[in-house]
């Protein structure tokens, strides 16, 4: 499911979602991050410049990947071993790239 809210992550899992996708990369809820690990379940954290209303016009980069990376949500001291693996939010950059024009 497509959402920035841990609340709302939880319920849907509860409801037989599988995966979280996460437009705001854990930024926007401080929960999110511990809830994706409780639940147990694949996450893709996403890149999001501004807010859902802005981001579109703000989607301008010289470096994609190097400004990407540098506003993604500081590394977790440490790391829950049911937390979504390292790589997870290169995945959305993956797929993103792949369909610029």
């Amino acid at each position: 499911m497509d959402t920035n809210s841990s609340v709302v992550a939880r319920e849907l899992v509860a409801r037989g979602a599988h995966c979280v996708n996460d437009v705001s990369g854990g930024t926007h809820d401080p929960h999110m991050l511990p809830t994706i690990a409780a639940l147990g379940v694949p996450a893709v954290l996403m890149h999001m410049r501004g807010t859902p209303d802005t981001m579109a016009s703000l989607a301008s980069y010289d470096d994609v990947v190097a400004e990407a990376r540098a506003s993604a949500a500081p590394p977790q001291p440490r790391r829950s071993p049911a937390a979504p693996p390292p790589h997870a939010a290169s995945c959305a950059t993956r797929h993103s790239l792949s369909r610029a024009p």
